[in-house]
């Protein structure tokens, strides 16, 4: 039997909530499927942190401690041989542990693939500001820079020409999930969002934009939330005289998420920053009727630009349009199925986990045609 090739992956995992949490539950989970590879991962989740809490200070030096903890973990790791390392970054603060353990890797003449998870990349890149100089460092440590859309992918081409960069967009398990309800005499409609609640999700233009339908719908936020700013989201509905209209969950196991986007008349997600959420892929895969701002792969995800789109879309930050995407929605039961039916085709094309970590195997094993590893690159 021919060992299989060793792969560091170098990213957080769940829990706290978030995109590349599932990420890499996903890769883990579908890695097990592909016995050409062995994946040896190293957990860089910040759980020494609230999510919403961050302050710079405590970041510096909660992330400093971290960073040390993780690099000897990986110095450890590298001690064996690897034909890559895989490393999963979302910018800011965190490029500069990516330059470290990039360097730590090239010692060891180990490919290091720097997996960018943020949607924001073609803004970083025309601010040139000291994120985008330091990310750019990063890059060209890189054996190539894994995007995971086709702005970014252009965007970083042009900002640093001749650096190997792929888009490959995340992807989501091809276990069967929830099924979508049978109604025969609907309850209310349900509006639904699952996420992180604090500000950049634009959580709060959504309860402004629902206030507008609060009296045919129901609004559930499912997810961990700060608990100021959920205070302040129950005001909101107050003010409408819609308080009992509002359900805010707390934080639920991944299954419970995934009943409740199964269940839902109306997924929304109106965030004003992301990379390629996990949500609305979960949400497509559930066929659900999906309402969703320009940010980060979403577009690209729900092909909004497409003459068959599957879903709507609505600038960030914009309540009016939110409320005027959900209000067409709850109007029309048959664009509500329709979109979802190709959302559903959709997300099993393109973004199923078997197809999807094909690519990222080739990409780490260096057999991708495109992105070819520099394994002693010096």
């Amino acid at each position: 039997m021919t060992a299989a090739d060793r792969v560091l992956l170098v990213s957080p995992k769940t829990p706290p909530m978030g995109g590349m949490g599932r990420w890499t539950e996903t890769v883990l989970r579908e890695a097990a499927h592909h016995p050409a590879i062995a994946i040896d991962h190293i957990d860089t989740a910040p759980r020494w942190r609230a999510f919403h809490d961050l302050g710079v200070g405590k970041r510096l030096v909660g992330g400093s401690l971290q960073g040390a903890r993780d690099a000897h973990r990986l110095r450890r790791a590298l001690r064996r041989p690897a034909v890559g390392m895989a490393l999963a970054t979302a910018g800011r603060l965190a490029v500069a542990r990516d330059c470290l353990f990039l360097r730590l890797a090239r010692a060891r003449k180990v490919p290091g693939y720097l997996h960018v998870h943020m949607g924001r990349l073609p803004l970083v890149i025309q601010g040139n500001g000291w994120e985008w100089r330091l990310t750019s460092r990063a890059m060209r440590l890189a054996s190539a820079v894994v995007v995971l859309d086709a702005a970014s992918e252009a965007a970083v081409g042009e900002a640093l020409p001749g650096t190997r960069v792929i888009a490959i967009p995340n992807c989501v398990s091809s276990r069967p999930g929830p099924t979508r309800p049978h109604r025969t005499a609907p309850p209310e409609p349900e509006i639904v969002y699952v996420g992180l609640i604090y500000p950049p999700k634009g959580v709060a233009d959504l309860v402004d934009a629902w206030r507008g339908v609060a009296r045919r719908s129901r609004l559930t936020l499912v997810g961990p939330g700060d608990p100021a700013f959920v205070s302040r989201l129950r005001r909101l509905a107050d003010e409408a005289g819609a308080a009992a209209r509002l359900t805010c969950t707390g934080e639920v196991s991944h299954d419970e998420a995934l009943r409740r986007i199964a269940r839902a008349d109306v997924f929304v997600l109106p965030s004003l920053t992301e990379g390629f959420p996990y949500v609305i892929a979960e949400a497509m895969a559930a066929e659900g009727a999906i309402v969703a701002t320009r940010v980060g792969a979403v577009a690209d995800m729900l092909a909004a630009d497409s003459p068959s789109p599957c879903g709507l879309i609505v600038e960030p930050g914009d309540a009016a349009g939110l409320r005027r995407a959900i209000e067409r929605l709850l109007a029309d039961p048959a664009l509500r199925r329709e979109l979802g039916r190709r959302a559903g085709r959709r997300v099993e094309a393109e973004y199923s986990a078997p197809a999807v970590f094909a690519r990222l195997e080739r990409l780490w094993r260096g057999l991708d045609a495109d992105v070819e590893p520099e394994r002693a690159r010096a």
